[in-house]
């Protein structure tokens, strides 16, 4: 072969790694062959080691190595796919790289981008990329859970035709990537048409998205942006962050962000995310704040316990909607958090489901927002809003002690209601609000705003009559008002309450349900006071004391309470400052027994009258002195009354009250034509008999009242017939005559008639005869 030099060689066509070099060594002048890709390659930085170039090429595959052009007229799909089915990392070069049908990602990949400005995808599918997770023909870890992908995709521009991307699983990261284009012919509910498209996705990120804007209609989005949806029933999703987001949208229809639980299972939901500094607006053709119709900003289905930070949504025809169909349960909107955001130029700033089903959406939390939040917003003259920009919208309000410790709580569960308690809840009490408290805490105070007439304040109220844990009985939940520090606070007591306005009791039909002394009510039904007829004075005040006694207080002028009793009784403290009408024509007893009146309380008085023909005897028990006028512990006459006092060192007063107008020479008359038994309505009287012939007046046993020692009457003989006076059974007459019978026969002439009683000590039931 004739000897030539290097540069007299033919170029090498179509080299290949396995191609030789002839190397020379300086030291030596020798020469040898080198392969193309075994050349040796090594850092200029300390500690480096010597690698082949083959080997430092290959740390960054490009899809470029597999045959992609990226001019934006060739068709670079089958080199993505082959690329991402090889690699774990793919680096896109500047260029525009057509693709004609979604690129399938596998699990763990990362496609990363030269940069917005510099990598552009075209995607003329129905979608740019599927990054699909650990199943099927894409699992990678077959010992793993298969809700996984692990993937993440930064650093280029979209331009779709339909769709952008759609992640499925788990730890998906999006960062710093463009979209422009697409279309939604569905609008909302189109399948293909979002930029991104989150499906069973938690623990996720998408960062730095920007979506249509630019200006023109090269940077023109005609597809909706991000959905993050649920398709498995029985599972929660969610648990992510989206950030920096500016969304243009461009077709009428669509929304910018859609957090959607709903879609497998209603009762399920998307939860726990973050949402921050998201800026979004859809201003119609040739308008700065008129929107396109039906477009939505930020749409929370089924969602909760999202967290929306430095929203700022404009010229869109909804801003932010919280949705569900779900009433108060999993699947509700519930516990969701508006700080800070934005709503301007658009015709409805916030709306909810509540007005279709009511407390779907419920817990939520407004703090800084501008025309966002539950109650219209104004901040000009006139009456622009119930809310000022910047008011706080909040669930519950805990205020912390000087320890930091959780002390009070402000909370609302219905409209016009303010809940002002702590940490204290009831052992019987019904979950009624869904709060660890419950709509009505053992303790607290509950203001209500709901009537235009009237403010209410009330102690919060259980099922259990006390508290557990405070069983003294100082906390009955009667209680509905009470002002100052109690009789032993070490702070000492309020010296005074003053109310400016008159003091208004609503009128009561019946008793206050739990027996508690010291109620002052009023009543305007006899059903409102206890055993109706003995308590019942009229409509008026009425307070409850000791012993389950209701004292009326201010009642109709004179009104005093009255009792029937037609047997014997005892006294009780139920029968104070009462009337009691004994109507029985045998003889009845009251007894007085001691400890009626506790020590240090005075005197107690009753009344009680004899209604019936048989005597009222009074009785002492043990321990009790009975004082009485004369020795005389009974009621004497018909009609007759007797006050009763009663002190507390069980001393017994009696006062014999005569009826009207009886004077000491007062003597009451009867007129009689017959044969007559004399009766107790006789004694004290003069009876006349008058008569043709003979007739009699018989004196039965018990004719004396019981106590009484004896009585008298007279008798005259008016007429012609004389009138014989003999004993009944039992009964014994002493005359002067000595006979057991006594006969006037002398007209005009008046007979003494005394009667001894059947208790008298001496000769009882006898009859004496003064002539």
């Amino acid at each position: 072969m004739t000897s030539k030099r290097i540069d007299e060689l033919l170029p090498a066509m179509n080299p290949v790694p396995e191609d030789h070099l002839v190397v020379s060594t300086e030291s030596n002048q020798s020469t040898r062959r080198l392969a193309v890709a075994a050349l040796p390659y090594r850092g200029q930085y300390q500690g480096s080691i010597t690698r082949t170039v083959a080997g430092k090429l290959g740390d960054r595959v490009s899809v470029l190595d597999f045959g992609a052009i990226g001019d934006g007229v060739a068709d670079d799909t089958e080199a993505f796919q082959r690329a991402l089915d090889s690699s774990s990392t793919l680096f896109i070069p500047a260029g525009r790289y057509r693709l004609t049908a979604p690129i399938y990602v596998r699990p763990t990949r990362r496609v990363l981008g030269s940069g917005r400005e510099a990598t552009e995808i075209i995607a003329e599918g129905n979608l740019a990329f599927v990054f699909e997770r650990n199943r099927g023909p894409f699992q990678i870890d077959p010992g793993s859970a298969d809700d996984w992908n692990r993937s993440s995709v930064e650093g280029m521009t979209i331009r779709m035709s339909r769709g952008g991307i759609r992640a499925i699983g788990h730890e998906f990261r999006a960062i710093d990537v463009c979209f422009f284009g697409g279309s939604a012919p569905a609008g909302q509910n189109d399948v293909d048409g979002w930029c991104i498209d989150m499906v069973d996705a938690n623990e996720c990120m998408l960062s730095r998205i920007n979506a249509g804007y630019g200006g023109g209609n090269r940077h023109r989005m005609g597809a909706n942006c991000i959905r993050w949806r649920a398709t498995t029933p029985g599972v929660n999703y969610g648990d992510s962050l989206i950030e920096e987001v500016a969304i243009k949208l461009a077709s009428p229809g669509t929304a910018a962000i859609l957090i959607d639980g709903h879609a497998a299972d209603n009762s399920k939901i998307v939860n726990n995310m973050l949402l921050s500094r998201i800026q979004i607006n859809a201003p119609a053709s040739g308008s700065g704040i008129i929107p396109l119709a039906g477009t939505n900003g930020i749409k929370l289905w089924n969602a909760a316990r999202i967290q929306l930070l430095d929203c700022d949504i404009e010229v869109v025809e909804t801003a932010f909607e919280e949705y569900s169909t779900v009433v108060s349960g999993s699947g509700s909107c519930v516990a969701n958090t508006f700080i800070g955001c934005i709503s301007h130029y658009c015709p409805t700033p916030y709306k909810d489901s509540n007005q279709e089903v009511s407390r779907s959406v419920y817990q939520r939390n407004f703090i800084g927002c501008d025309n966002v939040g539950p109650a219209k917003t104004g901040n000009y003259s006139g009456d622009g809003g119930r809310a000022q920009d910047g008011d706080a919208f909040l669930n519950g309000l805990w205020v912390m002690s000087l320890f930091s410790e959780p002390a009070i709580q402000l909370r609302s569960r219905d409209k016009g209601v303010l809940l002002l308690t702590s940490d204290y809840k009831g052992e019987y009490q019904p979950n009624a609000d869904g709060h660890p408290s419950t709509g009505k805490p053992y303790r607290g105070l509950l203001i209500e705003l709901s009537s235009k007439n009237s403010t209410k304040i009330t102690r919060t109220v259980s099922n259990a009559d006390l508290d557990p844990d405070q069983n003294d009985g100082s906390n009955l939940l009667d209680t509905r008002l009470e002002l100052g520090n109690g009789e032993n606070d070490v702070r000492g007591q309020l010296a005074r309450i003053q109310i400016n306005d008159p003091l208004y009791l609503r009128p009561r039909t019946t008793e206050p349900p739990r027996p508690i002394e010291g109620l002052i009510y009023y009543a305007n039904a006899g059903t409102a006071v206890p055993q109706t007829g003995n308590y019942w004075l009229g409509d008026g005040i009425y307070a409850k004391l000791k012993n389950g006694i209701v004292a009326p207080m201010a009642v109709a002028p004179g009104a005093v309470p009255i009792r029937e009793r037609n047997l014997d009784f005892t006294v009780s403290p139920a029968d104070f400052g009462k009337i009691h009408r004994v109507n029985n024509s045998n003889n009845r007893t009251v007894r007085i027994e001691a400890g009626l009146v506790d020590n240090g309380t005075g005197a107690r008085r009753l009344w009680i009258i004899r209604q019936g023909t048989g005597g009222v005897k009074f009785e002492a028990g043990p321990d009790v002195v009975l004082h009485v006028p004369d020795n005389r512990d009974w009621i004497g006459k018909q009609n007759q009354m007797v006050e009763l006092v009663i002190t507390d060192d069980d001393q017994v007063f009696l006062n014999h009250i005569k009826p009207d107008v009886v004077e000491p020479f007062d003597q009451g008359l009867h007129w009689t034509s017959g044969n007559l038994t004399i009766g107790a309505y006789y004694l004290g009287k003069l009876v006349r008999v008058s008569r043709s012939d003979p007739g009699y007046l018989e004196i039965p046993a018990g004719l004396v009242p019981d106590g009484m020692d004896a009585a008298t009457f007279k008798v005259m003989k008016v007429s012609s017939g004389d009138v014989e006076i003999r004993p009944g059974p039992a009964m014994t007459l002493i005359s002067p005559s000595g006979s057991s019978s006594f006969t006037i026969t002398q007209t005009g002439k008046i007979v003494n008639v005394t009667v001894s009683g059947a208790n008298s000590s001496q000769q009882p039931n006898h009859i004496y005869i003064e002539d």
